[in-house]
């Protein structure tokens, strides 16, 4: 129940989105700084010493955004709707438990002297399908969702784009398909 029992920040951020289907290492994500956690999951990554700025900077943002934010010793996620601005996290002031708040009145947001920010709803999975791996997106672009798959004499095209599909991807990239497929 909201507001009852406790979980620390990191615990709620990556068990949430665990529960969602990122395929993540929860329990090192939740025990890192949050910096590591936003690196490895977001895009679009900011950094504000003041608070005005960074809302300022999430109103100029589409809405129903979904960010993570991490403070001096605090994460959550930041939720942009079409007229309100909201910080969800677990609050660890006065054990109030899991709340989600606009931002103006966050005092945990509020205090906090730095922030870190990024777009986890921006972040699209994408797949790449190669009989030779020579792409190398996903380590382009580490902070993206992207799976690199090799075919072979066991797994073919359509073998491996069968797999693709059981992961709900947004995008597949087909490389130099060279078989019967």
């Amino acid at each position: 129940k909201p507001k009852e029992g406790t979980i620390a920040c990191g615990y709620f951020v990556t068990n949430i989105l665990s529960d969602l289907g990122f395929q993540i290492q929860r329990v090192q994500l939740a025990k890192a700084v949050s910096s590591k956690m936003i690196k490895e999951l977001c895009i679009d990554i900011k950094r504000f010493g003041d608070f005005d700025k960074l809302k300022d900077y999430i109103k100029n943002q589409p809405n129903h955004s979904i960010f993570i934010i991490g403070l001096d010793f605090h994460t959550g996620f930041v939720l942009k709707t079409d007229d309100k601005i909201y910080f969800l996290h677990s609050n660890y002031i006065d054990n109030q438990g899991v709340v989600k708040e606009e931002i103006e009145n966050s005092r945990a947001l509020r205090s906090s002297k730095s922030f870190m920010i990024g777009n986890l709803s921006e972040n699209e999975k994408l797949i790449t399908i190669e009989d030779t791996l020579e792409l190398h997106l996903d380590r382009i672009f580490p902070q993206r969702d992207i799976v690199a798959m090799k075919t072979n004499n066991i797994a073919s095209y359509s073998d491996v784009l069968v797999t693709c599909m059981r992961q709900n991807p947004k995008w597949i990239l087909l490389s130099e398909v060279r078989s019967a497929e």
